[in-house]
C-alpha cells in the first residue's frame, strides 16, 4: 500500500537524482519534491513523515528498503542518481568520507594532526 501511494504521488527520475511530486488530477509532474538539510542530505515529507532522498531513491528503484547504509559514491549528499547510490555496510561507508574540518585527516593504519603551521606532527 504505502509503495502504491508514493508511486502515485512522487516521480522518482534516476538520471537526475531528483524527485517530482505528480499532480492527482492530471498525473503530470508538478514541481521538484524535498529540500536540502543543513547536513546536505535532501529530505522529502510524504505523508507526515520524513524520508531521506537517498533511501526513497533505492526504494523506489528496486522495490524495497536498503539492508544497510546508502553511500554516495562521489561523496556529493545530494547527488541522488541511481548509479551513485551502493548499499553498503558502516565500515565501507565510512572509508569513503572526506576529511575532517577539525584537521584531523584519516587514512586507514594511521592518522595524523596537523599543527598551527599545517607540518604533519
Amino acid at each position: 500500500m504505502f509503495n502504491q501511494e508514493l508511486h502515485e504521488r512522487l516521480q522518482y527520475e534516476p538520471g537526475t537524482g531528483f524527485f517530482y511530486w505528480i499532480d492527482k488530477t492530471t498525473r503530470l509532474k508538478r514541481k521538484r519534491a524535498g529540500y536540502t538539510r543543513f547536513d546536505h542530505y535532501v529530505r522529502i515529507c510524504f505523508k507526515g513523515k520524513y524520508y531521506q532522498a537517498h533511501r526513497l531513491a533505492w526504494f523506489m528503484t528496486y522495490g524495497k528498503w536498503p539492508e544497510m547504509e546508502i553511500d554516495h559514491i562521489d561523496r556529493d549528499r545530494t547527488n541522488n542518481r541511481i548509479d551513485n547510490l551502493r548499499d553498503v555496510n558502516r565500515q565501507t561507508n565510512n572509508q569513503n568520507k572526506t576529511n575532517r574540518a577539525d584537521k584531523v585527516i584519516n587514512m586507514k593504519g594511521k592518522t595524523w594532526i596537523l599543527n598551527n603551521q599545517n607540518q604533519y606532527c
